[in-house]
This record gives structure tokens, sequence and C-alpha cells, in this order.
């Protein structure tokens, strides 16, 4: 069963370590989703731009974000006695975790994906 404490360093569990052959040393090469905040912010406002040190803050707040909800959706399924997560201990932990129009807005675009997902799935399976 998934336990927050396994986890609690995330960038520790996110990271790989990058051996270069040429100088013989290792670094550590952390998962960022900087590249997809930058995109995001050309689309919605393409003459302002985003620093570095606002980029790190997005990403420690996505982090933290994802693990109170995957610690509280493991809980959910934990005392349902199961083993593995379904959709429903997903939504439920979103509507523990966040509050006011952030789970209706959650809501409203998990249901849109799950449905486009199975418009997809349907029409390659037609196709085949």
């Amino acid at each position: 069963m998934f336990k927050y404490s396994e986890f609690a360093n995330f960038q520790g569990a996110n990271s790989t370590l990058i051996y270069n052959r040429r100088t013989r040393t290792h670094h550590k090469h952390t998962k960022s989703y900087g590249r997809y905040y930058r995109r995001m912010m050309k689309e919605v406002c393409p003459e302002m731009q985003l620093s570095s040190t606002s980029i790190a803050i997005l990403d420690d707040l996505i982090k933290d974000l994802f693990l109170r909800i995957v610690r509280e959706a493991s809980n959910l399924a934990e005392m349902s006695k199961r083993k593995t997560m379904l959709a429903c201990d997903i939504e439920g932990s979103i509507r523990l975790v966040l509050n006011g129009q952030l789970i209706n807005h959650a809501a409203k675009e998990a249901k849109r994906a799950l449905k486009n997902l199975e418009q997809s799935s349907l029409l390659e399976s037609k196709i085949e």
C-alpha cells in the first residue's frame, strides 16, 4: 500500500542519477513541469514571461498538490480494503483536498477528459 512517508522526499523519488562519461561525474536530473508552464503562459498571455523562481514555486505547488491527492486516495482505498486505487478514490480525494470552485472545475475537466478518452478508444476499436 502507498504510504506517504515512503515518498516524503518527492524530489528524490522523481530524480534520476545521470552519469557523464566525459567528466566522470554524476548529477541528479529532477522532473519539472517548467516547459508546460511556459507553453500555457504563451497561450494565455503571450507578452508576459515567467522567471525561474516563479517556475520553481509553481513546480513545488503542483508536486505538493499531487502528493496530497495521492495520499488521500491511498487512504480511501485502504479504508475500502482494496489494494488498487479506483477513479472514485481519486475523485473523492480531490473533493477532500481541494475546496470551493476548484472542486467543481476539477470534476468538470476530469469528466470531459474521460469522455474524450472513451470516444477516442471507441473510434480506434471501430477502425480496427
